[in-house]
């Protein structure tokens, strides 16, 4: 799996919306949300910033979760691909060909899935991975994850998340890699708690 699916892969749980909060109750209100958010599904659009590459790369497609720990990414353009997350396993899909790697013998695997379906269900704010900062600005409310483990920071200085201050809609997610290379998701079209067809976590 290459580091753009890595990135990709990365940034799909955060794709929570929450009700309108100060930065100082901000977690109490995320906490209060994720344990009601039983599904998630959007459009979004994925932007790849590489230093040795002129132009950003840029892909768009459907995200997926149902809890407590589902994940589909199904990229439409610029060519069909999937990834699929389970509590063991991730999926991919490309050009006909389907892949299955076991989470156990891929601890780095391991760890990104555990990142995020805590980022779903809130657990990502106890500090066990991260050290987080909360900013308010005259628009948004940013949420700095700022890694602990040492193989998050190898590989990560920043992650931010954007949610919009009048109602806290995710607006954006931007993982800032160590080397500063950059990838920006942008969700829209929300839909939450809205039934999932469970038939679309299988290959």
């Amino acid at each position: 799996m290459n580091r753009f699916c890595l990135s990709t892969i990365l940034s799909l749980a955060a794709v929570l919306f929450i009700a309108a909060v100060t930065p100082q109750d901000f977690k109490a209100q995320y906490l209060k949300k994720a344990a009601s958010t039983q599904s998630i599904q959007c459009t979004y659009i994925q932007e790849k910033i590489i230093s040795q590459v002129k132009d950003p790369i840029v892909s768009q497609g459907r995200f997926s979760y149902l809890s407590p720990g589902k994940i589909r990414l199904d990229q439409k353009k610029p060519a069909p691909s999937l990834i699929i997350l389970t509590a063991d396993s991730i999926y991919t899909e490309e050009n006909g060909k389907v892949s299955r790697i076991g989470m156990d013998q891929h601890p780095y695997f391991k760890y990104l899935n555990q990142l995020i379906v805590g980022t779903v269900n809130g657990e990502v704010f106890d500090e066990k991975y991260f050290e987080t900062k909360i900013i308010e600005t005259p628009k948004q409310i940013q949420i700095d994850l700022l890694p602990k483990s040492r193989m998050m920071k190898r590989k990560f200085s920043n992650i931010r998340l954007f949610f919009d201050l009048t109602n806290l809609n995710l607006l954006s997610m931007e993982m800032i890699e160590k080397s500063g290379d950059r990838m920006k998701m942008t969700f829209q079209e929300p839909e939450i708690n809205q039934p999932v067809d469970k038939t679309i976590f299988k290959l």
